[in-house]
């Protein structure tokens, strides 16, 4: 996971006055800047070298765009909805979420196929998603993503650099501070909006050395929502 250090207690409670604020300054100028671009894209052909420049500019655009939705759900976090689906759904709902070179390094075992869980799933399924892409962002190894149902919970664990028994050591990666920045925001999103859910998030290291990331809801809600924190 990433190095830099995420105060669980920090006060991140809602504010929807700033959310609107960040939403109207931010969020819909960037959407309209991203439509022109790749309206423009369109007028390049595939070789053209202004193409290859015009697509790691939109790649930046929509890494933005994704930055500023995070911290608009910081400032002002939706009431939870709880809906009754299967565990197999918010395992894929998250790996979609991801970018193709980064669900390709995640291997999925699932020892709750048919299972379902009375929670939010898209926002779990989120939690998921930013937990993973920090812990790619950090590695350049691939990850195992495993649920399974223990009595009144359901476990989702996410262990970096795991193969077929030979540690061959972890390769780390150098981030600017920006995107460090990004990956921090990220993880204090995914501890909030699990503790609203009920549950709850611990990592640990493995006797080879290997971070393992376990997440555990509750299988159905409590009477009342936790406050946003």
């Amino acid at each position: 996971m990433s190095s830099t250090h995420i105060d669980s207690n920090a006060n991140t409670a809602g504010s929807p006055e700033l959310g609107l604020t960040m939403t109207q300054i931010l969020r819909n100028p960037l959407a309209a800047l991203r439509a022109s671009m790749e309206s423009l894209a369109g007028d390049f052909r595939a070789d053209d070298p202004r193409s290859k420049q015009l697509r790691g500019a939109l790649d930046q655009v929509l890494k933005m765009s994704r930055d500023v939705d995070a911290l608009v759900q910081l400032t002002a976090p939706r009431p939870l909805a709880p809906l009754v689906c299967s565990i197999d759904e918010v395992l894929y709902s998250a790996l979609r979420a991801l970018r193709f070179e980064q669900s390709a390094r995640v291997k999925l075992a699932n020892e709750a196929v048919g299972a379902t869980i009375d929670a939010d799933g898209p926002l779990l399924a989120d939690c998921l998603r930013r937990l993973i892409d920090n812990a790619l962002a950090n590695l350049d190894e691939w990850l195992l993503l495993s649920a399974r149902v223990e009595g009144r919970e359901a476990r989702f664990s996410i262990v970096e650099g795991v193969d077929d028994g030979s540690y061959r050591g972890h390769s780390f990666r150098e981030m600017p501070p920006h995107r460090s920045a990004a990956l921090e925001l990220g993880l204090a999103l995914a501890r909030r909006d699990l503790a609203r859910m009920g549950g709850s998030l611990q990592v640990t290291h493995t006797q080879l050395g290997n971070t393992c990331v376990t997440v555990r809801v509750p299988l159905r809600p409590s009477s009342s929502e936790p406050p946003a924190r």
